[in-house]
């Protein structure tokens, strides 16, 4: 240990400054460092670990030392978004290798970085791109080509990574020929501080559904609407289940007005228009309390790096339905029901079977909390200081 005692490893956390801090890197970003920070209160990591962030031209860092940094939304736009990666792509080395760095944990793999001279952590939460390449990547010629020979290049820089789940070990391995042993599995946490199933008040599900004019109990999906979200097989899945009858469906999750156009015509085709409502973008305090509300919570995607809302509806207590796919059943365990993903009738079925069985319902408001206490920021951080312990001593 005592060879690692003047080391110093530095956390990008730039993401912070722009939109991926309202997103799934921005959430794993602030959970990590909120964990590493608990574990340096305790004194005994054997070695620094420091923040970047905000880099300028000349590759310094001009953000962030401490881990309690938390940025700032200096680039909202999409075309400063862009210009500041690619700032970011030529300074992040440089930023690293000027502040004495001997690790650099990379936290969002779109940043191509130009140099190498600081060894690299590197974290990967999916490979949805190159997967879902027609979904994601269009088909113009060789695009799934460029973007394997993308992801294998970067992630061969890295020393180590640090998969968030076995399915993404699995599929580095599988995909990009990735060495197994150099990878890291290390499981997000979920802010068991506001995700829990205690209500804030007794009145939280009557003011909640005031709110949002909600007269009926309902179904929710909450989460982003991208192919492979499979918000449209829910709604077909919702109307064959006849449950329409008892039930609205509420959509929520910040759309796109030309993806909530496409969403409202499979839902008039499939008949539930007067009971399915796509109430969008919901504030973070509400969040939970929609989840604790809920008839049932369903999550149908068919790919998930993680799958951080399983975790965080089940803690919450939501009676859940989700699918096989990729790492979902690493995270739901035995606190939520499982179907195969884009099965419509499975979904269905299920919806009708758990929408009327109070006392599975019961079963998986216990469950659930119970799964989910398992995935803790603390134990993330604990496992990720320890694959940097294990890249440290590599050089």
């Amino acid at each position: 240990m005592s060879d690692l005692e003047n080391k110093k490893i530095l956390v990008d956390m730039s993401p912070l400054d722009t939109p991926s801090r309202l997103r799934g890197v921005g959430q794993y970003i602030i959970g990590l460092t909120d964990g590493i920070q608990e574990l340096q209160a305790e004194g005994n990591l054997g070695f620094s670990i420091e923040g970047l962030a905000r880099y300028d031209l000349q590759g310094q860092s001009t953000g962030a030392d401490g881990l309690d940094y938390r940025g700032s939304l200096v680039h909202p736009d999409g075309y400063k978004w862009k210009v500041y990666r690619k700032h970011k792509e030529n300074a992040i080395d440089r930023a690293a290798h000027s502040r004495g760095g001997d690790l650099l944990h990379v936290t969002e793999p779109e940043a191509l970085i130009r140099e190498n001279r600081v060894p690299r952590i590197l974290t990967c939460y999916d490979l949805i791109p190159l997967i879902f390449h027609k979904e994601y990547l269009g088909r113009a010629p060789w695009a799934r080509l460029r973007r394997h020979f993308k992801d294998k290049s970067y992630y061969r820089t890295g020393r180590r990574i640090i998969a968030i789940s076995e399915a993404t070990k699995r599929d580095l391995v599988e995909y990009l020929d990735i060495r197994e042993d150099i990878i890291d599995v290390t499981y997000l946490g979920v802010d068991h501080g506001q995700y829990h199933a205690k209500p804030k008040s007794e009145h939280e599900r009557i003011e909640l559904m005031q709110r949002h004019e909600l007269k009926r109990p309902f179904l929710l999906y909450l989460g982003a609407y991208d192919a492979r979200k499979n918000v449209p097989l829910l709604v077909r899945a919702y109307a064959a289940s006849g449950l329409d009858k008892e039930f609205d469906l509420v959509l929520a999750g910040a759309i796109h007005r030309t993806t909530k156009r496409n969403l409202q015509q499979t839902i008039e085709k499939s008949g539930v228009a007067q009971t399915t409502r796509i109430i969008g973008f919901v504030d973070q305090e509400d969040v939970a309390p929609f989840y604790r509300s809920c008839h049932i919570h369903v999550f149908p995607s068919k790919y998930e790096g993680f799958g951080l809302p399983v975790a965080e509806a089940m803690a919450c207590g939501a009676p859940t339905i989700a699918t096989t796919a990729s790492s979902i059943p690493e995270v739901a365990g035995d606190g939520a029901v499982l179907v195969p993903a884009s099965d419509c009738e499975a979904l269905a079925a299920a919806l009708r079977s758990l929408a009327h069985n109070d006392a599975h319902r019961a079963e998986l408001r216990i469950a659930g909390p119970k799964v989910a206490a398992h995935f803790q920021w603390r134990e993330c951080a604990k496992q990720t200081v320890a694959a940097y312990r294990k890249a440290l001593l590599m050089g």
